[in-house]
């Protein structure tokens, strides 16, 4: 039962003995009825007992002086109704009060003291052969280990701290119940110290019959305690045995607590690390692979619309990508851009699904880790443990991921930052057909359409005639104010005078950025926003950049047209 249940019907119902009821005890039960909880004292000690962050000592003393208090009261009682018998005050009532005053005192002289008396059972109560795995029999308890456990109990003038879990659980060790009623405890970082004397009853109860393979229900606190005493190596100091065990016991309550999770996977890992079962592991042989949020989702595709960006930034960066710093900066902390990122790439990874395709194949590759790290971390031990080894094989993103990732990333920058004018999805089918994206074309018109417009098969359009573009400056005179832009098809296509003075600098193409900064700054322009002015407004024609940034110089991305003379 629920630690605070209990408590709740001790305090509304204990004068009338039902915690008694419930704990199986029916004889005290009535006892408690008759006499309105042993005189209220006994109710007092059921709701204290009940509290289970008290510790034995507080326990003790509150019981001592509700014992006495009870005793007193009880004795009183006992003297009016003995003393009324043989007199005229004497009543079948005063022979009630005689007779429950005397049960009373019986419960708590010598009902009480038998059970609070109760001696442990000593010897070994388990079998280690039927607990050991066959997979951990040949490991080894690190001999480091076993000293430090023997200066604790036997300690010298150079220990100067003193562990009492590894002494309380040395001394409990060889000590079972055969029986025991379960008592509540709720504890945080849960010790042998923590428990009252009818929790420690249940716990010594309890860990023999489930080392005997009777799982009972229990308190997750009794587990951890266990699980201290398998990981410092206390309660049994072979390696084998308590690794097994700590498994024993993770396999048994995992699903009745999940919470363990959290904890004792981690902790067996480590204890086989700490005894090197993975250093000595050829890769070959390791089976272990870390859980991948990521594959994990692509495993269950129906779920993927609920991934969040940082599942996807664990293996991709726009940083790996194509975008220029700029676009980059663009996108920093952008959520449009995030959910446009989940969605395609979610829909990208279904398409390739759909297709029969290994996504996980097609996206990851495993590779074997070796590291060290610290161990058992938040294990209330004051042994020290050392650095251990650990060999586990892990899922990285390959090249065709991160290729993929970039076309998605483009995709995205585009639907956000549209240029010409145009709408999202005109402007990504306009550079989808001019070689932008490299991703399979029924996957990208299967979300990209013009509307009211048939989609032209692209395969169609191989033996197009390429467009090529020049800037002709023969036919511009002195007295002329515009540059032409020739096409191979001899359309014409102007520049203004400023645009035809900043094309002019550029010598075989080229143009010192720091001279181009200068020029720039004498009409009052920004240097990179007039460069990116230029790109946009020129880009629907020659499909592609007019004018790149190299480091330290300007590439003018078209061929003059024309001779030297002229230029």
């Amino acid at each position: 039962m629920n630690a605070r249940i209990r408590l709740v019907i001790t305090i509304l119902f204990g004068c009338l003995g039902v915690h008694k009821f419930i704990d199986k005890k029916p004889l005290q039960g009535l006892l408690y009825i008759f006499t309105f909880g042993l005189f209220v004292f006994g109710w007092i000690v059921g709701i204290v007992v009940s509290i289970p962050f008290l510790k034995k000592k507080q326990i003790d003393e509150i019981e001592k002086t509700s014992k006495t208090l009870g005793i007193v009261f009880a004795v009183i009682f006992f003297l009016y109704g003995f003393g009324s018998i043989g007199t005229e005050d004497f009543s079948i009532a005063s022979f009630i009060i005689c007779l429950v005053s005397g049960m009373a005192i019986l419960k708590i002289f010598v009902i009480g003291d038998k059970n609070h008396n109760l001696s442990y059972l000593t010897g070994k109560f388990y079998d280690e052969n039927n607990i050991i795995l066959d997979k951990y029999r040949a490991l080894k308890t690190p001999n480091y280990i076993l000293i430090q456990i023997n200066e604790q109990l036997h300690p010298t003038k150079d220990i100067y701290f003193l562990d009492d879990m590894i002494e309380l659980s040395n001394k409990f060790k060889d000590k079972y119940l055969n029986n025991a009623d379960f008592f509540p405890f709720n504890s945080y970082w849960a010790q042998i110290r923590d428990l009252n004397e009818y929790q420690l009853k249940w716990y010594l109860y309890w860990r023999k019959e489930f080392l005997n393979n009777n799982i009972l229900d229990t308190d997750i606190s009794y587990i951890f305690i266990f699980a201290y005493e398998l990981i410092c190596y206390t309660f049994n100091s072979k390696a084998s045995f308590n690794i097994s065990a700590l498994e024993k016991l993770y396999n048994s309550y995992k699903d009745l607590y999940p919470k363990l999770a959290n904890y004792l996977p981690e902790w067996i890992d480590d204890m086989l690390s700490e005894v090197g079962y993975y250093y000595n592991m050829n890769d070959n042989d390791i089976k272990k692979i870390e859980e991948d949020s990521l594959v994990k989702f692509l495993t269950t595709i129906n779920e993927l619309d609920k991934t969040n960006i940082n599942t996807w930034r664990k293996h991709y960066s726009e940083s790996k990508g194509e975008l220029t710093n700029k676009q980059l900066t663009l996108l920093y902390g952008n959520q449009k851009f995030n959910n446009k990122f989940k969605k395609y790439a979610s829909l990208l990874a279904k398409y390739y699904i759909d297709n029969k395709m290994d996504i996980i194949q097609r996206w990851f590759e495993i590779k074997v880790i070796t590291e060290k790290k610290r161990l058992f971390n938040s294990i209330p031990c004051t042994l020290q443990r050392m650095e251990g080894t650990y060999k586990y094989k892990k899922y990285f993103s390959n090249s065709t991921f991160d290729h993929d990732m970039n076309q998605i990333a483009k995709l995205c920058y585009d639907l956000i930052y549209p240029q010409n004018g145009m709408n999202e999805n005109d402007y990504v089918i306009s550079q989808y057909e001019n070689g932008r994206y490299e991703l399979p074309e029924k996957f990208f018109y299967s979300y990209f359409k013009t509307k009211g417009k048939i989609i032209e098969n692209k395969d169609n359009k191989k033996n197009e005639e390429k467009r090529e573009f020049s800037i002709d400056i023969t036919k511009i005179d002195n007295n002329s104010t515009k540059i032409s832009y020739v096409e191979s098809n001899k359309e014409i296509i102007n520049f203004d005078e400023a645009e035809k003075e900043f094309i002019d600098k550029f010598e075989n193409n080229i143009l010192e950025k720091k001279e181009a900064q200068q020029y720039c700054v004498k009409k009052g322009k920004m240097l990179n926003a007039y460069i990116t002015s230029l790109n946009e407004k020129y880009f629907p024609i020659i499909h592609k950049e007019i004018i790149v940034v190299e480091d330290n110089i300007l590439r003018l991305n078209v061929e003059m047209a024309g001779n030297d003379n002229d230029r």
